[in-house]
């Protein structure tokens, strides 16, 4: 059973004063009200309510959170390391501990458990805006948890230890930490969403932005700057903040859940489409970019090159200096040719020592391609790589066919590149051949 008790404090020094603040307090069966310093206590009015609402939504925040950031925590110590979850979930963990602490009133002293429960419920949002922030490029400054906890805290300790005891602080103190946190991290993932996951990272900045107008319509009703008729309806409204506080979270904890799953599908994704070495587009991906490239020409009766280079005596160079030697070949060659090539121009890794390129929008008649194929492989030539205090020599040999002159099919094409490139090969490397 609990009791709702609304009382008025007084300062006995002025006699017949008005009451100058109200208070609404939940007591257990048994439970004394508060003494006041400097004071005393006149009570209006007691109900008897059953022990239902507010306590069994204390419970529910406490399960749901429990289960939220078990969730997170789950997720993130699977394969893939997810620290926006990670912290989320440690800011759920953190929350209920504060809360428990607070509730465990009735069994340590009242002001311990409301200054340690109220400093811990303040730390939580810190933890959890450093989750919401992770996929933004916006980093956590642990200065912020100082500059914002230590006010509070004194706030907190002067309010249980030391001045006149006010429950409202003990809200009011660590909610605007919450609001605070809550809309910066709602503004960073509007300002600047991860570019895999932009729909979901929206929904987590709403739900966040849900949260911060909650707890600030909340302080009002608290502070009766929103005044609530009669402690029944004050009842019904903290229900009402409890669960909307529940949807919030759970609506967050689902969006950055989504965030994660986004952002791993898109990671998954590049690296089934990328070099692992170069980190240029492999085979995969160059063949359904040349299928669009194939659409492009045919829409407008345009043509371009499909070009093949190949690292000479690259079995030599891992042969002399080593296969890590040999993966800086590789690397050079690649930062070379994207650093020369157009914008336009298309470049991946397909396999071993073989680049290839797509000239897009070059003459059908081949003069302008073999120009830009050959300034691309002077390049390769005149930059010098130095691996491991070693020079080592680089250079290409390169084979190059015509779209749609030479086939209209990669296989047609990559034929009779791989034909001329081995051609150049036999004419003594570091030449390029294109058709005659």
């Amino acid at each position: 059973m609990t009791r709702i008790i609304l009382v008025q404090k007084i300062r006995p020094e002025v006699p017949d004063q008005a009451p100058d603040s109200r208070d609404i307090w939940h007591l257990d069966e048994g439970e004394r009200a508060p003494e006041t310093r400097g004071g005393h206590v006149a009570l209006c009015q007691t109900l008897r309510t059953p022990m239902g609402r507010n306590d069994t939504l204390n419970v529910a925040i406490l399960l749901m959170n429990v289960l939220l950031g078990g969730l997170c925590l789950g997720v993130a110590r699977g394969g893939r390391d997810a620290p926006a979850l990670r912290y989320w979930g440690w800011g759920l963990f953190v929350y209920t501990f504060g809360l428990l602490t607070v509730l465990s009133a009735p069994l340590v002293p009242r002001p311990v458990a409301y200054f340690f429960g109220n400093a811990v419920i303040s730390w939580a949002p810190l933890i959890s805006v450093r989750g919401l922030i992770w996929h933004t490029p916006t980093r956590f400054r642990h200065r912020w948890v100082a500059i914002a906890l230590v006010p509070v805290i004194s706030v907190l300790a002067w309010n249980n230890f030391v001045g006149e005891f006010r429950p409202l602080v003990n809200i009011v103190a660590p909610t605007l930490i919450a609001i605070a946190a809550f809309a910066f991290g709602a503004l960073k993932l509007m300002t600047g969403p991860p570019a895999d996951a932009r729909a979901a990272a929206r929904l987590v900045a709403v739900a966040c932005l849900v949260a911060a107008g909650v707890w600030s319509l909340r302080l009002l009703v608290l502070s009766r700057l929103l005044p609530v008729a009669g402690p029944e309806n004050t009842q019904l409204v903290s229900a009402a903040f409890a669960i909307a506080q529940i949807l919030v979270s759970v609506a967050a904890t689902f969006g950055l859940l989504a965030v994660e799953v986004r952002s791993m599908e898109a990671s998954l994704r590049r690296a089934a489409t990328s070099d692992a070495l170069t980190g240029l587009p492999n085979r995969l991906a160059v063949t359904e970019r040349f299928d669009q490239e194939v659409a492009r020409a045919t829409r407008l009766s345009a043509s371009f090159a499909f070009l093949l280079f190949d690292v000479d005596h690259f079995k030599k160079v891992n042969d002399l200096h080593g296969h890590l030697t040999g993966d800086a070949v590789l690397r050079h060659v690649g930062a070379v040719l994207m650093a020369n090539k157009r914008t336009e121009d298309v470049l991946a890794r397909i396999g071993g020592d073989e680049f290839l390129l797509l000239l897009v929008g070059v003459h059908p008649t081949a003069n302008e391609a073999v120009v830009l194929a050959d300034r691309l492989r002077l390049r390769v030539q005149d930059e010098r790589l130095s691996h491991e205090n070693k020079d080592v020599t680089v250079t290409v040999s390169g084979g190059l066919a015509m779209y749609p002159s030479d086939g209209s099919t990669w296989e047609a094409l990559f034929a009779t590149a791989d034909g001329r490139l081995y051609g150049s090969k036999n004419a003594g490397r570091n030449r390029l051949s294109g058709p005659s």
